[in-house]
């Protein structure tokens, strides 16, 4: 089980966690310095994919975050006249479900979409249409980042 999987990384003290997220707020070109761990991590991944990952988790995706714990503390400040903003709850779940579909996108190789390949050519071949339009519909879908999100509410 990776640190991703078993969550070690969230078990350093609250102190610890601040101090990390000011290092990262702090880095002047978060961006480009995602870019490059991105393609460390994933050198097999489209650059589509990578520039998306980066915008919903290090561009657009902190401030998301950041903006729903502003709104979570200026609530608990003065619950009388701050409102929870829905809106800030939707951006950051906006972002969180992009990362998590381009998260599927991001390990896949040549060799697996040359595997999907093949697998719509033997649909074809056998005469199955609708399991040919499936997989291609999933591949479109998954490169594309238009799977619909759930309904959380």
């Amino acid at each position: 089980m990776s640190d991703s999987q078993n969550f070690s990384h969230l078990k350093p003290s609250r102190r610890k966690k601040l101090e990390i997220i000011q290092a990262l707020l702090e880095r002047e070109q978060i961006p480009d310095e995602a870019r490059k761990a991105f393609r460390s991590a994933y050198p097999s991944a489209p650059d589509f994919a990578i520039g998306t990952a980066v915008f919903h988790i290090y561009v657009d995706g902190i401030h998301a975050a950041l903006d729903w714990l502003v709104d979570v503390e200026l609530f608990l400040r003065d619950p009388e006249n701050h409102k929870l903003d829905i809106g800030a709850v939707y951006h950051l779940i906006y972002h969180l479900y992009n990362w998590m579909q381009f998260s599927t996108v991001l390990p896949e190789t040549r060799e697996d979409i040359h595997d999907r390949i093949k697998d719509i050519k033997r649909a074809i071949e056998e005469d199955d249409k609708e399991a040919s339009l499936l997989i291609l519909e999933d591949l479109q879908q998954q490169f594309n980042g238009s799977i619909v999100p759930p309904d959380f509410l």
